[in-house]
């Protein structure tokens, strides 16, 4: 499935619009963000990124996000990750 996926920055979320409409997850609830590539049936290379969202301690839900080449997932990653660093640490500089 194709979905648009912005940030906003009121409720420092990530946010994944749907068709039955928008789900936030907050950045401060990101506990860890990975990649992975996998080949798919059809033969097609594509690279996953896996953000694991926590509550109380405990990661409760996977968010998968499916990008079509490397370049594009590691720039994602890198902008999430220093966006629940950031957050999570309390929001530094300001």
């Amino acid at each position: 499935f194709h979905r648009r996926v912005y940030i906003d920055t009121t409720r420092k979320s990530l946010v994944v619009q749907g068709a039955n409409g928008p789900k936030f997850f907050p950045f401060a609830s990101m506990k860890e963000v990975d990649i992975e590539t996998r080949t798919t049936k059809e033969g097609r290379v594509e690279t996953l990124v896996i953000c694991a969202i926590e509550k109380r301690g405990r990661i409760v839900k996977e968010l998968n996000l499916s990008f079509p080449d490397q370049a594009r997932a590691n720039t994602f990653v890198n902008c999430v990750t220093l966006f629940s660093l950031a957050l999570r640490s309390g929001g530094g500089g300001k």
